[in-house]
């Protein structure tokens, strides 16, 4: 049997010892630093589309994501450093561009991971003002709602259904800021799914309101 060399790095001053191949993220789950993410679910492979897991490797010129990125031996990796909150905020800025901002009288109000990192970070409000996309909610599934306003287009509930669920039933449509989570093959409406089992593991990957279970005592 041979002998794998472990990887040495340090992650905000500590000393990290993992397996080659071990993507930052992990890296640093290990040692008990958290870094934000918003797209990424564990057990899957990352795609980085939100770009929230950014960090900084001392000596390299551009941040990398930390769900994605690999760690390698003599790595000093920043999670906290100015250059990386300052692009952590922006990430969330452009989020918010076309996003509502009245958490207040959303269902996902204090169970909203966007919401909670836009606290964390300072984000109160977009400086990218204009006007906002407005999209139809999809009210037509019998037991969720789906409103395209609030989804921040992070792919988890459509990762879950494919790679989790095995379905394939949700999709990407349209493009640019009409981009929404449709039924697919990309009919709008989700009641037109047929590949859909209705198991609710989409509401919960969901990070934000954008998809939440109808009330069913009415």
């Amino acid at each position: 049997m041979s002998y794998v060399e472990k990887i040495r790095a340090t992650i905000d001053g500590r000393e990290v010892v993992v397996d080659p191949g071990t993507t930052i993220l992990k890296a640093a789950e290990s040692v008990g630093i958290k870094i934000p993410t918003l797209c990424y679910l564990k057990f899957m492979t990352p795609e980085a589309s939100c770009r929230m897991c950014m960090v900084e490797i001392v000596g390299m010129p551009k941040l990398v994501t930390a769900c994605s990125f690999p760690i390698a031996n003599g790595n000093e990796i920043l999670t906290k450093s100015e250059r990386v909150i300052k692009a952590r905020r922006g990430v969330l800025d452009l989020m918010l561009s076309n996003h509502p901002n009245n958490c207040f009288d959303c269902a996902g109000n204090g169970d909203c991971e966007f919401q909670s990192l836009c606290y964390e970070y300072g984000v109160k409000k977009t400086s990218y003002e204009g006007e906002m996309v407005k999209k139809p909610i999809d009210d037509s599934n019998p037991y969720f709602t789906y409103d395209p306003n609030l989804c921040i287009l992070c792919h988890r509930c459509v990762n879950t259904c494919e790679h989790l669920v095995g379905r394939s039933a949700i999709g990407l449509s349209k493009r640019g800021f009409n981009t929404k989570v449709s039924s697919a093959p990309f009919q709008d409406l989700w009641i037109n799914n047929m590949e859909c089992e209705f198991c609710g593991n989409c509401i919960q990957a969901c990070p934000v309101g954008a998809l939440r279970p109808k009330n069913r005592s009415q």
